[in-house]
């Protein structure tokens, strides 16, 4: 058992990801949502100054981390800046729309963790508040579609199929992945198992969102497939997804994925709400029309005209379901340019990662769910920003951890050779 003491970095950021959690809703808390959300981001930046002196260690290692930081403040600056002149709006509005990227300052405090602790300290973390919190949103979510009674302290979203819809949390997928990682490498099967089993169940029973859905079960699939075999299972396992990728593109599953971006109600049961996002789409792309580089900014919905802008004469569109079309449409190219930065970098520390590292099937399951999800959910918005310090932080970890080991390595090579000589 390891009984070496953990660090302080590594505790503070499982105490803000269990205030993001609202302690596992076991009550109702008599504070609006929104001040909660202000008191995260607050204690984020709390955890940046905390960690000042590892901090500085941490960027001289992880030198990408402070100038994808710096792009983000400058862009966000000429945000602001134009959407004070444009919409006659305050700096306090502007902290308030760009606060939710504060959340990114954990990066650091998380990367000081896996420094400290390894990796499994902090995901192991995630994966008990989120699987402590899955159960608790399921058992809530049918006793209140079965009886009508609230157990928790949960807020519910509008119902879907007569049941009431329950938000899991953007850790989800962290925590699916990380289970199912741990499955096929044979750690703690029997618990890994029931942890999907009843995360695969609430995402179809209590969250029911088609986007999160298809991306957890395709991540899943593709974290299976770089999952290191010797020789004849790694052939027997490609065989295997040969044959399921051709039954699944000849399926009526795949069939009815290609009908959600239909508007016949003949063909996709939920037609309205892709209907409603492609009248979003109309309305929205106006303002990259006229400013792609800028979008339409940041807007404070706090008075009627504001409002009208924000989402329309009509108050039905929204940027949420967008994915990071959203982005672009809100924060033009220089927002964009935040999403792709960010993926391109996961998917370049990726696929450096060498094949034989376990660790890259995780990185890999972390970058597809970030792809797949890009349809429809923006992982930059504030209800998801939680979940990108820890994407930059894998992904940097594994890749760092495995260049300084083969630097090690040629450099035992090369005083081997001088010691020959």
């Amino acid at each position: 058992m390891n009984t070496k003491k953990k660090s302080a970095a590594g505790i503070v950021v499982i105490i803000l990801i269990l205030i993001i959690m609202r302690f596992f809703s076991i009550v109702e808390l008599p504070i609006p949502s929104l001040y909660i959300s202000y008191l995260t981001y607050a204690f984020a930046i709390f955890i940046y100054c905390y960690t000042f002196k590892g901090r500085k260690r941490i960027g001289k290692k992880y030198p990408f981390i402070g100038k994808y930081f710096t792009y983000i403040v400058f862009a966000q600056i000429i945000l602001c800046a134009y959407s004070m002149i444009k919409y006659n709006e305050t700096i306090l509005d502007m902290i308030v729309c760009i606060s939710a990227y504060s959340l990114l300052l954990i990066t650091y405090a998380i990367l000081i963790s896996f420094e400290r602790d390894g990796m499994k300290f902090l995901l192991d973390a995630i994966f008990w508040i989120m699987f402590i919190n899955t159960i608790l949103a399921s058992i809530h979510a049918v006793v209140l579609n079965y009886t009508g009674v609230r157990l928790f302290g949960f807020v519910e979203m509008a119902s879907k199929n007569e049941n009431v819809r329950i938000g899991l949390g953007a850790l989800m997928s962290v925590f699916l992945i990380y289970a199912f990682y741990n499955l096929i490498n044979k750690k703690r099967m029997i618990l890994m198992s029931i942890a999907l089993a009843i995360g695969i169940f609430a995402l179809f029973y209590v969250s029911m969102t088609r986007a999160s859905q298809f991306a957890t079960i395709a991540s899943l699939f593709v974290v299976w497939a770089f999952h290191k075999n010797n020789g004849r299972k790694d052939m027997i396992k490609y065989i295997i997804i040969g044959v399921l990728l051709v039954i699944f593109f000849n399926s009526s599953i795949y069939t009815s994925i290609l009908n959600v971006f239909s508007i016949d109600p003949n063909v996709n049961e939920h037609f309205t709400s892709t209907e409603a996002r492609y009248n979003a789409i109309d309305y929205f792309s106006q303002f990259t029309d006229a400013n792609p580089i800028m979008g339409m900014g940041w807007v404070v919905p706090k008075n009627e005209e504001l409002t009208k802008i924000w989402s329309g004469k009509s108050g039905t569109n929204y940027f949420d379901d967008l994915g990071v079309l959203g982005q672009y449409y809100r924060q033009g190219l220089l927002g964009l340019a935040i999403f792709i930065i960010l993926i391109i970098r996961m998917l370049y520390t990726t696929i450096k990662i060498r094949k034989g590292i376990p660790e890259k099937a995780f990185c890999v399951g972390l970058c597809a769910y970030v792809l797949l999800t890009a349809v429809s959910q923006n992982t930059l918005d504030g209800q998801r920003m939680i979940t990108v310090p820890f994407y930059i932080a894998c992904t940097e970890f594994v890749y760092y951890k495995q260049k300084t080991n083969m630097l090690l390595l040629k450099r035992k090579e090369t005083d081997a050779l001088n010691n020959e000589r």
